[in-house]
């Protein structure tokens, strides 16, 4: 059993093959379908993520099953200097080929409230939000303010290319088997 931030995961051993349960407390149950679908379709992509196997929920809680993948979570220390090199090269390539996925929707995947139809809609509230808060804790000038208003009007004005950010990146997060990414 492992206790993240924010699931729980049990290893299950079913003599034939290892899967992975991960369980979403009540508050994040709302994300499991979302994560199976994008899990998928990064998996189907060849990015190395988890091989997801179903999803569902239970009562108030969501639940995630995927097969078990073999490894060690990452220390550098562990990986001669040339593994280190070839190993962060892998990595920068996988989190390329995720950062290319595309979503449906917009916005934290954690928060339901906060999913937008379109980037326009997610940046247009994420820079009001932040500029009703700036406001309210007056620290700058008003010349000031009304300069940093200006510029994210233009920089709204500009084309963004959209894509998925992994959030969690961390070296727990990340499992090397044989001194390569699994």
């Amino acid at each position: 059993i492992y206790q993240g931030g924010m699931n729980y995961v049990y290893t299950i051993d079913l003599s034939d093959q290892i899967v992975m349960l991960k369980a979403y407390p009540p508050s994040r149950s709302n994300i499991t379908e979302f994560e199976y679908n994008m899990l998928l379709r990064a998996y189907e992509r060849g990015v190395k993520v988890p091989q997801v196997i179903s999803f569902g929920k239970h009562n108030v809680f969501g639940f995630l099953f995927y097969h078990y993948i073999p490894g060690k979570d990452l220390k550098l220390e562990d990986l001669s200097s040339d593994q280190q090199v070839s190993f962060a090269s892998d990595l920068m390539e996988n989190i390329t080929k995720f950062s290319e996925l595309k979503s449906p929707v917009f916005g934290a995947i954690d928060q339901v409230d906060s999913s937008y139809d379109s980037w326009n809609c997610f940046l247009t509230d994420t820079i009001e939000t932040g500029l009703v808060n700036l406001k309210s804790i007056e620290l700058i000038s008003a010349g000031k303010f009304q300069d940093i208003c200006s510029f994210l009007k233009q920089y709204r004005k500009h084309d963004h290319q959209t894509g998925m950010a992994f959030g969690d990146l961390k070296s727990e997060n990340i499992i090397v088997n044989e001194g390569k990414l699994a």
